[in-house]
């Protein structure tokens, strides 16, 4: 059987509500893999219709503690996922209805509803990928929570979110009423988890977390995803920041000018316009060392175009 180093998840499950074990969402995430593995491969279906899949236990136990595997099985079965279809529609259903283990094969079975097939293989309501080697790894179900909510995120490298709606997505209104416990046993375990990961090479990515005030209450989230990806692009943001900054430096020398130099690159940063005035001044700084420009012409020119193109003045 091809080797699973994906999973393609759709969003209505990555922002369910729920709450399941680290060795329960495992099993999740063997299940919503395979389903998109052609329907076919290593899947059975039942004469009554519900969906057979079978894997070796040593998948999803932790540290070889197989009894533990059972204990999750049965809570598998005991849960139920809630998806809000929109418009007042839900769905309630388990992953699980049974599960069995042969001790001669080391194979576990599970069988689950074709209910929730569609939300596993429908991506057009948009999806989350992720590793599955990664999200089999992490030791933490928030970490787990967190690496799905962050992976979804990775290209934005922004999300936000309020303390209210991120406790009911985990199921923890009534567990963590108070903020500070929230933080420290959901967010901090799943932010150094994921940092520590990252740091060894073993994590694409990992997260900081900004809090907003209502008065003096934190209600309010903004969850900044770090992953190679947007570092190489906060990298050439610098780059081209550093560039902007000496060429303005050479033009615009005089005391007053300062501040406009300081506010001009504050909103070129701001509005995500770095990269492209930076091409822009390279080209004016090759028709000034071509002599097409003279250097007296460039701060009134310099100005004209922040304003007329940039919406900067």
């Amino acid at each position: 059987m091809e080797a699973l180093t994906k999973i393609i998840q759709p969003n209505i499950i990555t922002s369910a509500r729920y709450e399941y074990s680290v060795i329960e969402k495992r099993i999740i995430y063997h299940i919503i893999g395979r389903v998109q593995q052609k329907m076919g491969t290593g899947i059975d279906e039942t004469l009554f219709g519900e969906m057979v899949l079978r894997i070796p236990i040593k998948d999803v136990a932790t540290n070889n503690h197989y009894n533990m595997v059972r204990q999750s099985a049965i809570s598998l079965q005991q849960k139920v996922f809630s998806i809000d279809k929109g418009q007042g529609s839900w769905l309630n259903v388990g992953f699980v209805s049974s599960s069995e283990y042969d001790s001669k094969t080391g194979i576990l079975e599970f069988e689950f509803s074709k209910k929730i097939i569609p939300y596993l293989i429908e991506l057009a309501k948009g999806f989350t990928s992720y590793s599955l080697n990664v999200a089999l790894s992490l030791r933490s179900e928030y970490s787990q929570r967190f690496y799905e909510f962050c992976s979804r995120f990775k290209d934005t490298g922004v999300w936000n979110i309020s303390v209210q709606d991120l406790k009911e997505m985990l199921k923890l209104e009534d567990k963590y009423p108070f903020y500070a416990n929230f933080k420290k046993n959901v967010l901090e375990v799943a932010k150094k988890e994921l940092k520590a990961l990252y740091d060894k090479g073993e994590c694409d990515l990992f997260f900081i977390y900004i809090e907003k005030k209502t008065g003096r209450s934190v209600t309010d989230l903004t969850f900044k995803i770090v992953s190679e990806k947007n570092v190489k692009a906060e990298a050439l943001k610098d780059t081209d920041m550093q560039y902007i900054s000496d060429m303005f430096r050479n033009i615009f020398t005089k005391d007053f000018e300062k501040e406009f130099v300081k506010t001009a690159i504050n909103q070129l940063y701001n509005k995500g316009f770095m990269a492209r005035f930076a091409g822009r001044l390279e080209a004016l700084d090759n028709e000034l060392n071509a002599g097409t420009k003279k250097r007296e012409d460039l701060p009134p020119l310099i100005r004209h175009i922040l304003k007329a193109d940039y919406g900067i003045s």
